[in-house]
């Protein structure tokens, strides 16, 4: 998997005036918001033949080898839109987005395919679900009989044109359980990831009825909020009891309520819409968080800070806006800031809204990332609130050559599920597998590892693998096992 930056690497770093920062942390979620709808991100082509088909994944591949070769660990594939799926679902109706018309198949599995292809590279892919928007009037209109509004005609409320699932009836939480439990439970997704999980902002929501059935002694913000937070842990729970190691986490507006040093200026969470984020936090209902966090200082930093003392161990995974480089001139410098306070303040990762910006290049942010911010990869961070029990370390068996390659193989003694492998290198015989710059490759999904031969590897080299649980639990390091380059 090769990839060539288009622009010139070299004269960016000789041009650039950014300070180099300090070694990244080994453990951060590094991730993708990959936007399906309206074709934000993928696809460009419809699948509405082979041929085509054929083109759509090809694209998709190129997507994701630009994200391994940015040294990202995570895509959040978005995969329900708008009452609409890109997988073959006995609950929703396929996507306009993938094949030219809801209800009609692409004659292939994206997610699936995507699945195959992020593990290929070490990538995880967490299914992105849009949850309680369900489509504008036109869209209602063309799903026919299978839309959720002829179905399920009591979850839906109208406003403005648009419909949404309501938070207030019952049903909803057991409609979007069964949604993701369809997902976890056919797919070897490495997460589920909600967004949208909250009242809409556009009009006053219409659940008089629902509140005078179900709430009718609660005040009204309270119930809202009741409501959503009863969404979240049903989601959650149903996760689990599936698979205790998806992930489960959620992109909240990025400012959780008014801060004693700042305002939000009347558009937060916790009171516009009714997202208790911190109530999710705190009754263990999200394995991270990742905050639309798309603004500026002095904004960012103070917001970013609150998440972070609420989240405790769980990551809060700052939202970083490239977007706004193209939107609102931001300058690369603003996005180095942002992702500097996250690793100042360990708050546990970035994700980037959008990936056709990482692309595209906007502004040198793509060789940017490669050349300073992402120049290693990088480790999951472990999921110890539910398992903090390692496997045992694995034992190589074979390295040997072959033409200007190298082939590592090894075993493990665990009987586990989903074990990967993570392989260092250093000069020196004891390995330090806290120091990022020796990692060469994680997330190995096999017992082997071939790679071309670079350059600088000359003289007697040593290497270690480790193992990591479906938690991201890591090892110890294995033995190590010199190599003599020549």
């Amino acid at each position: 998997m090769k990839y060539q930056i288009k622009s010139i690497i070299f004269i960016f770093l000789l041009l650039n005036s950014l300070q180099l920062s300090a070694n990244p942390p080994k453990h951060e979620i590094r991730a993708a918001w990959l936007t399906v709808a309206w074709r934000l991100d993928w696809p460009s082509t419809i699948a509405k033949d082979t041929l085509s088909a054929g083109i759509q994944r090809d694209e998709l591949v190129k997507i994701l080898d630009h994200l391994h070769f940015l040294n990202f660990n995570t895509v959040f594939l978005q995969v329900r839109m708008r009452n609409d799926v890109i997988y073959p679902s006995q609950i929703e109706p396929w996507s306009a987005m993938i094949s030219g018309k809801n209800g009609k198949s692409p004659s292939y599995d994206p997610l699936a395919f995507a699945i195959a292809e992020c593990h290929k590279r070490g990538l995880e892919c967490h299914a992105w679900i849009v949850t309680i928007p369900i489509g504008n009037d036109k869209q209602i209109k063309e799903s026919g009989n299978v839309s959720l509004v002829k179905k399920h005609p009591t979850l839906c409320k109208r406003i403005k044109g648009e419909w949404f699932l309501d938070p207030g009836e019952p049903g909803t939480a057991q409609y979007l359980s069964e949604i993701v439990s369809e997902i976890t439970k056919k797919y070897d997704v490495d997460g589920i990831h909600l967004d949208y999980l909250r009242y809409p902002e556009i009009g006053e929501f219409p659940d008089t009825k629902t509140k005078k059935k179900y709430g009718d002694k609660i005040a009204l913000s309270d119930w809202r909020r009741a409501n959503i937070n009863k969404v979240v842990s049903s989601i959650y729970d149903t996760v689990k009891a599936i698979k205790p190691w998806v992930q489960v986490s959620s992109s909240p507006i990025g400012k959780y309520k008014d801060l004693d040093s700042i305002s939000s200026l009347g558009w937060n969470g916790y009171n516009k819409v009714y997202q208790d984020v911190k109530f999710w936090i705190t009754n263990q209902k999200q394995d991270f968080i990742a905050p639309m966090m798309y603004f500026k200082e002095p904004i960012f930093k103070p917001f970013m800070r609150d998440w972070k003392s609420a989240a405790g161990k769980h990551p809060v995974v700052g939202g970083i806006a490239l977007y706004m480089m193209d939107e609102h001139k931001w300058p690369l410098q603003t996005i180095e800031n942002e992702i500097n306070f996250t690793r100042e303040i360990n708050s546990g990762g970035q994700c980037y809204f959008r990936t056709q910006n990482l692309i595209k290049n906007t502004k040198l942010c793509a060789d940017y990332l490669k050349m300073r911010a992402y120049l290693y990869p990088a480790l999951m961070p472990a999921m110890t609130w539910i398992d903090s029990i390692a496997p045992p370390a694995p034992k190589f068996t074979r390295v040997w050559q072959k033409n200007n390659r190298v082939i590592f193989e090894w075993e493990t003694d665990s009987n586990e599920q989903n074990i990967t492998f993570n392989l260092y290198k250093s000069n020196k015989q004891n390995i330090k597998i806290d120091d990022i710059t020796n990692l060469i490759a994680c997330r190995i999904k096999s017992k082997s590892f071939e790679m071309e031969i670079p350059d600088d590897y000359v003289g007697n080299l040593f290497f270690v693998v480790t193992a990591n649980d479906q938690f991201h639990n890591e090892s110890l390091k294995s033995l190590p096992i010199k190599v003599l380059f020549k």
